[in-house]
Protein backbone atom coordinates (compact mmCIF):
# COMPACT_ATOMS: atom_id res chain seq x y z
CA UNK A 1 0.00 0.00 0.00
CA UNK A 2 2.83 2.38 0.80
CA UNK A 3 4.23 1.94 -2.71
CA UNK A 4 0.97 3.09 -4.36
CA UNK A 5 1.48 6.83 -3.72
CA UNK A 6 5.12 6.45 -4.76
CA UNK A 7 4.01 4.86 -8.03
CA UNK A 8 1.44 7.62 -8.60
CA UNK A 9 4.05 10.26 -7.77
CA UNK A 10 6.55 8.70 -10.18
CA UNK A 11 3.88 8.60 -12.89
CA UNK A 12 3.21 12.30 -12.45
CA UNK A 13 6.92 13.09 -12.66
CA UNK A 14 7.41 10.89 -15.73
CA UNK A 15 4.65 12.89 -17.41
CA UNK A 16 5.71 16.32 -16.15
CA UNK A 17 9.47 16.33 -16.73
CA UNK A 18 9.40 15.41 -20.46
CA UNK A 19 6.71 18.05 -20.95
CA UNK A 20 8.94 20.64 -19.28
CA UNK A 21 11.83 19.56 -21.50
CA UNK A 22 9.74 20.31 -24.59
CA UNK A 23 8.76 23.82 -23.52
CA UNK A 24 11.73 25.03 -21.48
CA UNK A 25 15.41 25.82 -21.76
CA UNK A 26 17.97 23.04 -21.08
CA UNK A 27 18.85 24.41 -17.63
CA UNK A 28 15.20 24.27 -16.56
CA UNK A 29 14.96 20.71 -17.85
CA UNK A 30 17.98 19.58 -15.85
CA UNK A 31 16.63 21.20 -12.69
CA UNK A 32 13.25 19.52 -13.19
CA UNK A 33 14.92 16.15 -13.71
CA UNK A 34 17.00 16.52 -10.55
CA UNK A 35 13.95 17.55 -8.52
CA UNK A 36 11.86 14.64 -9.78
CA UNK A 37 14.60 12.13 -8.96
CA UNK A 38 14.95 13.49 -5.41
CA UNK A 39 11.20 13.46 -4.77
CA UNK A 40 10.58 9.93 -6.07
CA UNK A 41 13.68 8.60 -4.31
CA UNK A 42 12.57 10.11 -1.01
CA UNK A 43 9.16 8.47 -1.23
CA UNK A 44 10.56 5.14 -2.40
CA UNK A 45 13.14 4.87 0.38
CA UNK A 46 10.46 5.34 3.05
CA UNK A 47 8.32 2.61 1.43
CA UNK A 48 11.34 0.27 1.21
CA UNK A 49 12.07 0.87 4.90
CA UNK A 50 8.50 -0.05 5.85
CA UNK A 51 8.67 -3.19 3.71
CA UNK A 52 11.89 -4.37 5.34
CA UNK A 53 10.49 -3.80 8.82
CA UNK A 54 7.21 -5.54 7.93
CA UNK A 55 9.14 -8.64 6.88
CA UNK A 56 11.00 -8.70 10.17
CA UNK A 57 14.21 -7.27 8.78
CA UNK A 58 16.55 -4.78 10.42
CA UNK A 59 15.42 -1.26 11.20
CA UNK A 60 17.55 0.69 8.71
CA UNK A 61 16.69 4.10 10.09
CA UNK A 62 18.44 6.17 7.44
CA UNK A 63 16.01 4.87 4.81
CA UNK A 64 13.16 6.54 6.67
CA UNK A 65 15.18 9.56 7.78
CA UNK A 66 16.15 10.40 4.19
CA UNK A 67 12.57 11.17 3.16
CA UNK A 68 12.31 14.88 3.96
CA UNK A 69 15.96 15.77 3.22
CA UNK A 70 15.18 14.54 -0.31
CA UNK A 71 11.58 15.75 -0.61
CA UNK A 72 12.33 19.31 0.49
CA UNK A 73 15.06 20.13 -2.05
CA UNK A 74 13.31 18.02 -4.70
CA UNK A 75 10.04 19.95 -4.54
CA UNK A 76 11.96 23.22 -4.38
CA UNK A 77 13.76 22.45 -7.64
CA UNK A 78 10.53 21.31 -9.31
CA UNK A 79 8.72 24.45 -8.19
CA UNK A 80 11.41 26.65 -9.72
CA UNK A 81 11.43 24.65 -12.95
CA UNK A 82 7.68 24.92 -13.45
CA UNK A 83 7.78 28.64 -12.64
CA UNK A 84 10.47 29.01 -15.32
CA UNK A 85 8.33 27.41 -18.05
CA UNK A 86 7.21 29.71 -20.83
CA UNK A 87 5.53 27.72 -23.62
CA UNK A 88 6.15 28.84 -27.19
CA UNK A 89 5.46 27.61 -30.68
CA UNK A 90 1.68 27.74 -30.76
CA UNK A 91 -1.38 28.70 -28.79
CA UNK A 92 -1.97 27.81 -25.17
CA UNK A 93 -5.52 28.09 -23.99
CA UNK A 94 -6.22 30.77 -26.58
CA UNK A 95 -3.05 32.69 -25.71
CA UNK A 96 -0.85 33.97 -28.50
CA UNK A 97 2.22 32.12 -29.69
CA UNK A 98 5.12 32.27 -27.26
CA UNK A 99 2.94 33.62 -24.45
CA UNK A 100 3.31 32.94 -20.77
CA UNK A 101 0.58 30.50 -19.64
CA UNK A 102 -0.46 32.77 -16.79
CA UNK A 103 -0.17 36.34 -18.01
CA UNK A 104 -0.89 35.76 -21.69
CA UNK A 105 2.02 38.01 -22.62
CA UNK A 106 4.02 36.90 -25.63
CA UNK A 107 7.45 36.56 -24.10
CA UNK A 108 10.51 34.74 -25.33
CA UNK A 109 13.43 35.51 -23.08
CA UNK A 110 12.63 39.20 -23.01
CA UNK A 111 11.11 39.42 -26.52
CA UNK A 112 7.56 40.68 -26.51
CA UNK A 113 5.37 40.13 -29.50
CA UNK A 114 5.99 37.68 -32.30
CA UNK A 115 8.71 39.43 -34.28
CA UNK A 116 11.17 37.50 -36.39
CA UNK A 117 14.91 37.50 -36.19
CA UNK A 118 15.18 41.15 -37.23
CA UNK A 119 12.48 42.55 -34.93
CA UNK A 120 12.71 40.62 -31.66
CA UNK A 121 14.68 37.58 -32.72
CA UNK A 122 18.31 36.88 -32.12
CA UNK A 123 19.44 40.45 -32.81
CA UNK A 124 17.23 42.34 -30.37
CA UNK A 125 15.94 39.74 -27.97
CA UNK A 126 18.14 36.73 -28.35
CA UNK A 127 21.26 35.81 -26.52
CA UNK A 128 22.61 39.37 -26.54
CA UNK A 129 19.66 41.09 -24.86
CA UNK A 130 17.90 38.92 -22.29
CA UNK A 131 18.51 35.68 -24.14
CA UNK A 132 19.69 32.43 -22.74
CA UNK A 133 23.08 33.77 -21.70
CA UNK A 134 21.90 36.81 -19.75
CA UNK A 135 18.72 35.06 -18.60
CA UNK A 136 20.66 32.09 -17.18
CA UNK A 137 18.45 29.74 -19.15
CA UNK A 138 15.23 31.15 -17.75
CA UNK A 139 12.68 33.70 -18.97
CA UNK A 140 12.55 37.24 -17.53
CA UNK A 141 10.54 37.54 -14.36
CA UNK A 142 11.42 34.06 -13.10
CA UNK A 143 12.83 34.05 -9.56
CA UNK A 144 16.54 33.15 -9.52
CA UNK A 145 17.44 29.52 -8.97
CA UNK A 146 19.86 30.43 -6.21
CA UNK A 147 17.00 31.84 -4.11
CA UNK A 148 15.11 28.54 -4.28
CA UNK A 149 18.27 26.51 -3.65
CA UNK A 150 19.08 28.74 -0.70
CA UNK A 151 15.61 28.19 0.75
CA UNK A 152 16.15 24.41 0.61
CA UNK A 153 19.66 24.69 2.10
CA UNK A 154 18.39 26.83 4.98
CA UNK A 155 15.79 24.14 5.69
CA UNK A 156 18.46 21.45 5.69
CA UNK A 157 20.72 23.48 7.97
CA UNK A 158 17.86 24.27 10.37
CA UNK A 159 16.80 20.62 10.53
CA UNK A 160 20.36 19.62 11.34
CA UNK A 161 20.68 22.37 13.97
CA UNK A 162 17.46 21.58 15.85
CA UNK A 163 17.70 17.82 15.15
CA UNK A 164 14.12 17.71 13.93
CA UNK A 165 12.36 17.31 10.59
CA UNK A 166 9.89 20.19 10.89
CA UNK A 167 12.09 22.74 9.02
CA UNK A 168 12.27 20.35 6.05
CA UNK A 169 8.57 19.63 6.37
CA UNK A 170 8.01 23.38 6.04
CA UNK A 171 10.25 23.54 2.94
CA UNK A 172 8.42 20.56 1.44
CA UNK A 173 4.98 22.03 2.11
CA UNK A 174 5.78 25.48 0.75
CA UNK A 175 7.53 24.18 -2.37
CA UNK A 176 4.93 21.54 -3.20
CA UNK A 177 2.23 24.19 -2.80
CA UNK A 178 4.02 26.53 -5.20
CA UNK A 179 4.35 23.66 -7.69
CA UNK A 180 0.68 22.69 -7.46
CA UNK A 181 -0.60 26.29 -7.60
CA UNK A 182 1.52 27.03 -10.67
CA UNK A 183 0.17 23.94 -12.44
CA UNK A 184 -3.37 24.78 -11.32
CA UNK A 185 -3.12 28.26 -12.85
CA UNK A 186 -1.69 26.82 -16.04
CA UNK A 187 -4.55 24.33 -16.21
CA UNK A 188 -7.09 27.06 -15.55
CA UNK A 189 -5.67 29.25 -18.30
CA UNK A 190 -5.70 26.29 -20.69
CA UNK A 191 -9.38 25.73 -19.91
CA UNK A 192 -8.74 22.41 -18.19
CA UNK A 193 -11.41 22.59 -15.49
CA UNK A 194 -11.10 19.00 -14.27
CA UNK A 195 -7.34 19.34 -13.98
CA UNK A 196 -7.79 22.54 -11.96
CA UNK A 197 -10.09 20.79 -9.49
CA UNK A 198 -7.72 17.83 -9.22
CA UNK A 199 -4.80 20.11 -8.43
CA UNK A 200 -6.95 21.98 -5.94
CA UNK A 201 -7.69 18.65 -4.25
CA UNK A 202 -3.94 17.94 -4.27
CA UNK A 203 -3.26 21.15 -2.35
CA UNK A 204 -6.06 20.62 0.18
CA UNK A 205 -5.15 16.95 0.59
CA UNK A 206 -1.52 17.76 1.25
CA UNK A 207 -2.39 20.07 4.12
CA UNK A 208 -4.91 17.53 5.44
CA UNK A 209 -2.17 14.90 5.40
CA UNK A 210 0.03 17.19 7.48
CA UNK A 211 -2.68 17.63 10.11
CA UNK A 212 -3.37 13.89 10.28
CA UNK A 213 0.29 12.95 10.48
CA UNK A 214 0.90 15.47 13.28
CA UNK A 215 -1.56 13.74 15.59
CA UNK A 216 0.33 12.13 18.49
CA UNK A 217 -1.71 8.92 18.52
CA UNK A 218 -1.25 7.12 15.20
CA UNK A 219 -3.74 4.25 15.24
CA UNK A 220 -3.78 1.58 12.54
CA UNK A 221 -7.06 2.99 11.21
CA UNK A 222 -5.59 6.49 11.01
CA UNK A 223 -2.52 5.21 9.20
CA UNK A 224 -4.68 3.43 6.61
CA UNK A 225 -6.63 6.67 6.17
CA UNK A 226 -3.42 8.63 5.69
CA UNK A 227 -2.02 6.17 3.18
CA UNK A 228 -5.27 6.08 1.21
CA UNK A 229 -5.44 9.87 1.15
CA UNK A 230 -1.79 10.06 0.07
CA UNK A 231 -2.53 7.70 -2.82
CA UNK A 232 -5.53 9.81 -3.88
CA UNK A 233 -3.45 13.00 -3.70
CA UNK A 234 -0.72 11.74 -6.01
CA UNK A 235 -3.16 10.00 -8.33
CA UNK A 236 -4.98 13.32 -8.68
CA UNK A 237 -1.67 15.08 -9.35
CA UNK A 238 -0.66 12.59 -12.06
CA UNK A 239 -4.10 12.73 -13.68
CA UNK A 240 -4.10 16.53 -13.68
CA UNK A 241 -0.64 16.67 -15.27
CA UNK A 242 -1.74 14.18 -17.92
CA UNK A 243 -4.85 16.22 -18.71
CA UNK A 244 -2.87 19.47 -18.87
CA UNK A 245 -0.33 17.95 -21.26
CA UNK A 246 -3.12 16.53 -23.42
CA UNK A 247 -4.98 19.82 -23.78
CA UNK A 248 -1.71 21.66 -24.35
CA UNK A 249 -0.80 19.26 -27.17
CA UNK A 250 -4.29 19.53 -28.65
CA UNK A 251 -4.03 23.30 -28.74
CA UNK A 252 -0.66 23.08 -30.45
CA UNK A 253 1.46 24.76 -27.78
CA UNK A 254 4.50 23.83 -25.83
CA UNK A 255 6.35 21.78 -28.40
CA UNK A 256 9.22 24.18 -29.02
CA UNK A 257 11.94 25.04 -26.56
CA UNK A 258 11.92 28.59 -25.32
CA UNK A 259 15.42 29.45 -26.43
CA UNK A 260 16.49 32.53 -28.27
CA UNK A 261 16.29 30.62 -31.53
CA UNK A 262 12.65 29.58 -30.98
Amino acid sequence: MDFLPVFAMATGMVLLVPHVSRIAAPLVTRVAQAGAVLVVTGGALKAIWKTIVAFGGPDITWLAAAQFPLLGPGFTLLAWAVLAVRPSGGTYGGVTEGADPLTGRAERYGVEGSGGEENGGEENGGEENGGEENGAGRPPGTPPLWAFAGFALVGLAAAFAVRATWPLLLVTTVSSTVLAVRLLLMARRAGETVGSFLLGFTIIGTYSMGMLASRPEQTITLQWLEESLNTLIWTSFATAVWRLIRVHARQGGGHARTTSAS
